[in-house]
């Protein structure tokens, strides 16, 4: 139990890991749950930028870049707005993914932090070129 919390505390330490997931006790010290992590995705192509909700079908994939916003885990969520867009006929270059962890000081001024983001380019039809 001793190795489980010192490596979820190393983890959210040192890497983006929220102190609320991977077994530790941070949840008790702080308000920096994936549910106050705001997922950003932006949407390009020719003639159109715009920011896009998060459908039903991608909320799993954004709460687990939400809760630790790698590389690997914001590709996979471009790549997955990549494809709805398609499959709903609209035309995309790229997609950018970005992860920001909300600040409240003591005075409640409300910052946020950027944890993560990748720009995904929908290369060869697969959306699975990245920048």
């Amino acid at each position: 139990m001793v190795v489980t919390a010192a490596a979820q505390m190393t983890a959210a330490r040192v890497a983006t890991l929220s102190p609320w997931k991977g077994g530790g006790f941070g949840m008790f010290s702080t308000l920096d749950a994936p549910g106050f992590r705001d997922v950003r995705i932006r949407v390009e192509a020719a003639g159109r930028s715009e920011m896009v909700a998060v459908s039903p079908s991608l909320e799993d994939a954004v709460m687990r870049a939400a809760a630790w916003p790698t590389a690997v885990r914001l590709r996979r969520v471009g790549a997955a707005v990549i494809a709805r867009e398609r499959r709903q006929g609209r035309d995309v270059t790229r997609v950018h993914v970005e992860v920001r962890r909300r600040i409240v000081s003591d005075d409640g001024v409300v910052s946020s932090e950027r944890l993560g983001e990748v720009v995904v380019r929908a290369a060869d039809g697969d959306g699975a070129g990245v920048r």
